[in-house]
């Protein structure tokens, strides 16, 4: 499969996340931190999803989980937590299931620090994973 200059190509050194359950749910979502000097945002987001034909499959962000590839489902979850100065808002979701896989996901990370009284700071990084299929652990004899 030749890609075009839309598609994404993960990288060989993608971290490998082994699906051994039936499937593995990935949670996204803002984290919200802070104090009398400031306060801290961290957040997950989902970039890319590829399927194990290398096709890149956009994600469907309804309340209810929807198959966007075979075995791959995606949905938004809605709300919040809150515990004193913490605060955790709900964000997108992935289900990837064991036959689905290989799966690549591109993940970005942001990190937002706001200062009340100095100049704030903040970062991103985008990351690769690899959820791949478990081997299995039945051993036959005959």
């Amino acid at each position: 499969m030749q890609p075009n200059d839309k598609e994404k190509i993960p990288p060989d050194e993608a971290e490998l996340i082994s699906v051994a359950e039936d499937f593995v749910e990935i949670a996204c979502g803002i984290d919200y931190h802070g104090n009398e000097n400031g306060y801290v945002r961290d957040a997950k987001v989902i970039l890319t999803i590829i399927d194990k034909y290398g096709r890149t499959v956009p994600g469907l962000w309804g309340k209810e989980w929807a198959e966007i590839a075979p075995g791959i489902q995606t949905r938004r979850e809605e709300g919040s937590t809150r515990s004193g100065s913490f605060e955790h808002a709900e964000g997108e979701e992935i289900r990837i299931y064991r036959l689905a896989c290989p799966v690549y996901v591109q993940f970005r990370y942001l990190y937002e620090y706001n200062s009340y009284e100095y100049e704030g700071s903040s970062y991103s990084r985008d990351e690769w994973i690899r959820y791949e299929a478990a081997a299995s652990d039945s051993k036959q004899t005959g």
